[in-house]
C-alpha cells in the first residue's frame, strides 16, 4: 500500500481541502482499485464539508517516456488520471470532466509505504469526520491499519494554534494492544508527542470507535465505518507485453538513429563534393 497526502482543488467546491490519495496494492496494474479521500468544501447540493470517498478502478496503465507509470479510469463524470513520478515518491493528479473544459492539477507526495515490500497482510482504512475542540469542526479524517501493529492516521484542523486555515495532519503510531481475541480489539496508539487515541474495533461490523486525548482536552471522536480492506498483489506482474511494447519503441528509435546518420553521411558527402568543385 501506498498512501499519498495532498489538497484538493475544484473550483469553488474544493479549495486546498486535505486529501489522501491511497494505492492499496502500490505500483499499479490495470484492473487495481484507488481510493481517493477528502471533502468538498461545498458540494453542488451545498453541502459544506461534504466527504468525498471514491473507489474507483484503473482501466489502464501505460509507461511515459521516462519510465513513469500514467493510469487512467473509464469514462464518467469525473475523470481521475494519475501519473506516478521518482518511483511512485510523487503523484501527478489531474481532475476533470467531460462536459466542461474545466481541469484541475494537484500534486500528492507519498507519506507512507511498507517497511517489507513483499508483506502479503490485508489493511483495513476507517474513514469519518474530526470534531475537536477549537481545531476541528466536521473535518475530514481517516485511520488505516496498514500492516502488522502500524497505524496512520490523517485529518484535517480547522484552524490550527498559529490561525492557518486547512492544516493537514499525518502521523504514523503504533498499537498497543489491550485485548485481542477473534470478535473484537482494543489498543491504543500515541500518534505523537501530545496525541493518544484510544481504539475498540468489532469484527461484526467492522467499525472503529476512537477515544482521543489532546493539549486541547479528551473525548469520543467517532464510530468510524470500514471504507475499504486493502490488499497487496498475489503475484508478480507479468511484464511480457509491455516488454514487448518496449522493445519495439527501441527498434523505432534505432531505426530513426539510422536515418539520421545515413541523412547526415549525405550531406557530408555532397559538402565535401562541392567544395572539390570549387578549389
Amino acid at each position: 500500500m501506498f498512501v499519498y497526502e495532498g489538497r484538493l482543488n475544484w473550483g469553488s467546491s474544493a479549495r486546498d481541502e486535505t486529501a489522501a490519495i491511497i494505492l492499496p496494492s502500490g505500483t499499479m496494474r490495470a484492473g487495481d482499485p484507488v481510493f481517493i479521500l477528502s471533502q468538498w468544501t461545498r458540494d453542488s447540493g451545498g453541502n459544506k464539508k461534504a466527504p468525498l470517498s471514491q473507489k474507483i478502478t484503473i482501466d489502464k496503465v501505460t509507461k511515459t517516456a521516462n519510465g513513469d507509470d500514467t493510469f487512467t479510469v473509464k469514462p464518467g463524470y469525473y475523470r481521475w488520471n494519475m501519473t506516478s513520478r521518482d518511483q511512485y515518491d510523487k503523484l501527478d493528479f489531474i481532475l476533470s470532466t467531460d462536459t466542461t473544459t474545466s481541469k484541475s492539477k494537484m500534486d500528492f507526495q507519498r507519506v507512507w509505504k511498507p517497511t517489507n515490500s513483499q508483506s502479503k497482510e490485508v489493511g483495513k482504512i476507517w474513514v469519518s469526520k474530526l470534531n475537536w475542540p477549537v481545531m476541528a469542526d466536521n473535518e475530514f479524517c481517516l485511520f488505516i491499519a496498514p500492516e502488522g501493529k502500524l497505524f496512520l492516521s490523517m485529518w484535517q484542523w480547522s484552524h490550527d494554534k498559529y490561525l492557518n486555515e486547512r492544516v493537514p495532519i499525518f502521523r504514523v503510531g503504533k498499537q498497543s494492544i489491550g485485548t485481542l481475541d477473534s470478535k473484537s480489539a482494543l489498543f491504543t496508539c500515541q500518534l505523537d508527542s501530545d496525541y493518544l487515541v484510544t481504539c475498540a474495533w468489532e469484527k461484526t461490523t467492522e467499525v472503529l470507535s476512537a477515544f482521543m486525548k489532546g493539549p486541547e482536552g479528551e473525548q469520543e471522536v467517532g464510530a468510524f465505518k470500514l471504507f475499504a480492506n486493502t490488499k497487496p498483489h498475489d503475484e508478480a506482474q507479468d511484464c511480457g507485453e509491455e516488454v514487448a511494447e518496449l522493445k519495439e519503441r527501441i527498434k523505432e528509435l534505432a531505426d530513426d538513429l539510422a536515418a539520421e546518420r545515413a541523412k547526415t553521411a549525405r550531406l557530408t558527402a555532397h559538402l565535401a563534393q562541392s567544395q572539390a568543385e570549387q578549389m
